[in-house]
């Protein structure tokens, strides 16, 4: 038997709770409470535990407006949806509605369909923000506790690299062990940063040449694209200067690059180049691998949406994922050209009016 959503009905009008009432019984999915105060509301809370509060603002006593404040500061019932209730049309009563917290407004008379709609709405709302606080809150614990074991474990593998006595068959097994740690590693603190980034995330930004920060990215990415005979070219003008958090800019940067290096054939060569446009600053990342489906663009930054994983979406699109929302953190946006077999350009724009 399904577990039915729980909704409080606030009004002191006993013929409009009884119309709700049956309005929400013609779907056999809702638990329905009724009181006729704000007091008794805000009573009642903490025995039933609504899913959803429908609150007519003109109550005796406390008003429908100070119900909704009371209930916000209480954070047992942060995920709570209130869908404020009234006679009164204006935009100032709405407006004051939604700044005491109210997530919807419905004006009497009512239609029963639209009251549906909304409950159903404002349900499924609630369910999945409870449940994304649980992926987020899940991943923080998951990265402080296994943080430590993984240490251990790579250190581990590590020292026992450095053991000249070991068979070419043990080291490779140690090896794997190291490189699985590392991943694991390195995966835990990606999901960690998209959970963030999606939540909302405080930007700590300071004014830098963007050529400083390409450059010292493409550093790092030197000796692996050796390794493979990759080319980094990077060409940006000097006079680009950005007001970014350049922590989570520079951490995009890196997965753009890491993607174009990773796919790239050996001896190919991976451009990166920066310049102004039309009041934006350009930067683009272009490879000389497999390329991109023409039908995948429009899913390879979405998390967890790629099927084929097999280019620039290593993770099953968690690194475009986390590039895409810093990107959109800082009011710009991706994205990516290219024809099949020929190579993929990824393309960050920032405007510049925003930016400077």
């Amino acid at each position: 038997m399904p577990i039915k959503n729980k909704v409080l009905l606030v009004d002191d009008d006993q013929i409009i709770l009884e119309i709700i009432r049956d309005i929400l019984l013609t779907s056999n999915e809702y638990e329905i409470t009724s009181v006729s105060s704000g007091e008794e509301a805000l009573e009642k809370l903490h025995s039933f535990f609504p899913d959803l509060i429908i609150l007519d603002i003109q109550l005796p006593g406390l008003d429908g407006y100070a119900v909704c404040r009371r209930i916000r500061a209480d954070s047992r019932f942060r995920f709570a949806k209130i869908i404020m209730l009234s006679g009164l049309a204006k935009l100032k009563e709405r407006l004051l509605g939604y700044e005491a917290g109210a997530d919807g407004y419905l004006a009497k008379p009512f239609n029963s369909q639209e009251l549906l709609a909304k409950v159903r709405v404002f349900i499924r709302l609630k369910k999945q923000e409870e449940v994304d606080m649980i992926k987020t809150n899940l991943l923080s614990l998951v990265t402080h506790e296994t943080g430590t074991p993984l240490n251990g474990i790579i250190g581990c593998a590590e020292l026992l690299l450095n053991n000249s006595s070991l068979s070419v068959g043990d080291r490779e097994l140690v090896q794997l062990i190291a490189d699985s740690g590392r991943q694991l590693h390195v995966f835990i603190r990606k999901a960690l940063l998209l959970c963030k980034l999606k939540a909302g995330i405080k930007l700590a930004t300071y004014r830098e040449q963007l050529q400083k920060h390409l450059k010292m990215t493409v550093n790092l990415f030197n000796e692996m694209a050796s390794r493979k005979g990759v080319i980094i070219t990077c060409d940006a003008t000097e006079d680009i200067v950005l007001n970014a958090d350049w922590s989570l800019l520079v951490e995009a940067f890196r997965y753009l690059i890491d993607n174009a290096v990773k796919f790239s054939p050996k001896d190919g060569v991976v451009k990166i180049s920066a310049f102004k446009k039309n009041n934006n600053c350009l930067i683009t990342i272009a490879d000389q691998g497999p390329g991109i489906d023409p039908e995948q663009r429009n899913n390879i930054f979405t998390e967890f949406a790629i099927p084929d994983v097999s280019h620039h979406h290593q993770g099953q699109g968690i690194s475009l994922a986390i590039v895409r929302q810093i990107i959109n953190c800082h009011n710009g946006r991706i994205t990516v050209d290219g024809e099949k077999g020929k190579g993929a350009i990824l393309t960050v724009k920032i405007p510049l009016a925003e930016a400077e």
